[in-house]
């Protein structure tokens, strides 16, 4: 379905149709809303994630937490996989996926570091 003109767009696989239809609402986000509103969007999701992420410390009393939520550890991973899809969205109507390949650089330049800051941390116990 092309949700811009509502005409359904026939050849092509589903997966084909999968993208046309991610790309056709995408535009329709980008039509309605302008940067800013899309940057706002993108910050407030972080933040949720952020949060998601600190709830999952507690449900699943990681390092020992104390401090008690009555959400569960299934309910908390499940916030946390929907709050990363939020992100992922956010990041996707920004058009920032269009620079797939320097974002990859970036992730692998910082998984490295990553990964040397922590064999360093280790010589030094």
């Amino acid at each position: 379905m092309n949700y811009v003109t509502g005409t359904w767009m026939p050849g092509g696989s589903d997966m084909e149709q999968r993208q046309s239809d991610v790309g056709d609402m995408n535009s329709l986000i980008t039509q309605k809303l302008g940067a800013r509103e899309r940057l706002e969007v993108l910050a407030e999701e972080a933040a949720e994630l952020s949060q998601a992420a600190l709830k999952m410390i507690r449900a699943y009393r990681m390092g020992g937490a104390v401090n008690p939520t009555p959400v569960t550890a299934k309910e908390a991973l499940e916030n946390l996989v929907e709050e990363v899809a939020d992100v992922e969205l956010a990041v996707e109507t920004l058009g920032l996926y269009v620079n797939r390949g320097r974002i990859e650089e970036i992730k692998e330049e910082k998984r490295s570091r990553w990964i040397e800051r922590l064999k360093g941390a280790e010589n030094n116990e």
